[in-house]
């Protein structure tokens, strides 16, 4: 026979509130590390990669406002390396 319980049933919705709590925040953080980099953002990214060859980490310690994630300071840095630059011709 079945008796229902209902210190079962509000654990049951006390742990999906928490879930979904835990989701919500999860989604906000991805959705605010995914944002694009401003033409500003890319522009020091390059210099910096060139001129003093920064890495992805020194990038993030030295500018922890900006909310930037290793992947897309590592695209920057890829788009920087393969980019031609004014002193060398390109490869194409």
């Amino acid at each position: 026979m079945f008796q229902f319980s209902y210190r079962f049933a509000f654990y049951q919705l006390l742990v999906f509130q928490i879930r979904t709590l835990e989701i919500t925040r999860i989604l906000t953080l991805y959705e605010a590390n995914a944002a694009n980099l401003t033409p500003e953002d890319e522009i020091l990214i390059k210099y910096l990669y060139e001129s003093k060859g920064y890495n992805a980490r020194q990038f993030i310690t030295e500018f922890p406002d900006k909310g930037w994630t290793k992947n897309s300071i590592n695209g920057e840095v890829e788009k920087a390396r393969n980019s031609c630059h004014v002193n060398r011709q390109c490869d194409a």
